[in-house]
């Protein structure tokens, strides 16, 4: 039999959260950054996840203003922060995490533009405000050096349409988040007493329903905390997750994620690579 979730309340009081699409044009603008010498490119990387439960939302979310020393480019520098998107399987997983390796000659600043804080509008009158505090880059490699802005770990906020983020060289506007599909089907699992859905350790297939051209929605498999698979839905919306991918009988949390990527020009910061989501969490048991 199926089993249909009930319609998602987008700014209500289900998990939502956010992630990364496709791959980073290296084609992007860029520009010489004037505190770093002319040989230097400049990148803006935010990341922007929301995830809603029933406390209320609650957010992620961090700010690089990278400086991109010659050879290296941009592409090169989000390899070597572990930032680079990767493209996702088509209605099929991978188990674990993709890994590469940046080339060994790109360095990399990442630039105190001190103070950084974030908004966050939603249908409250008033925006939530956040101050991204800077953290120490650790660097092992001797490649990068600088810091890396972060907001306080899930911080509870109100409902969350847009962002913006304020720096002292200029803003970046205009982030509005994705909307998750308003209907998933998890088909032949059973609901359970206990919350969640039950589901064949052979497999099983997911249904969503349509978002935005220009998102994609990703699935992964969370076992013990770990992210055991990452997952693609197809253009119409199908996911098959396989025997091997759910592991065997157990608890498990697929989250559904929908997700934004939005690359422009940002003026005295350089280039825009922001990274919009929203995520629900759907538990299930294997069996």
């Amino acid at each position: 039999m199926s089993s249909l979730l009930p319609r998602i309340p987008l700014l209500g009081a289900l998990a939502v959260g956010a992630v990364v699409l496709g791959t980073f044009a290296c084609s992007a603008n860029v520009g010489a950054d004037p505190n770093a010498g002319a040989a230097a490119q400049r990148l803006t990387v935010v990341d922007v996840r929301v995830q809603e439960g029933e406390s209320g939302p609650r957010v992620d979310a961090s700010a690089r203003f990278v400086a991109v020393k010659e050879p290296g480019a941009p592409g090169d520098a989000l390899e070597l922060l572990g930032l680079a998107y990767r493209t996702q399987p088509v209605g099929a997983c991978t188990l674990g995490d993709p890994t590469a390796t940046a080339p060994s000659a790109v360095r990399v600043d990442l630039r105190d533009l001190s103070p950084v804080t974030i908004e966050l509008h939603g249908d409250e009158p008033s925006p939530s405000i956040l101050r991204l505090e800077p953290k120490p880059f650790p660097d092992v490699a001797g490649l990068v050096s600088g810091v890396v802005f972060v907001a306080p770990s899930a911080q509870l906020v109100n409902p969350v349409r847009f962002a913006t983020v304020h720096v002292g060289n200029g803003d970046v506007q205009n982030l509005e988040l994705p909307d998750l599909p308003a209907r998933l089907q998890l088909v032949d699992a059973l609901p359970l007493g206990t919350g969640g859905y039950g589901v064949d350790a052979n497999g099983i297939d997911l249904n969503v329903s349509a978002i935005a051209p220009t998102d994609r929605v990703a699935v992964d498999l969370v076992r013990d905390g770990v992210v055991r698979a990452r997952c693609g839905v197809d253009a119409l919306g199908h996911l098959h997750v396989d025997a091997a991918t759910l592991g065997g009988a157990g608890d498990a949390v697929l989250v559904l994620r929908a997700q934004r990527h939005i690359l422009r020009d940002q003026g005295a910061l350089g280039s825009l690579d922001a990274r919009l989501e929203r995520a629900l969490d759907v538990k299930i048991v294997v069996r």
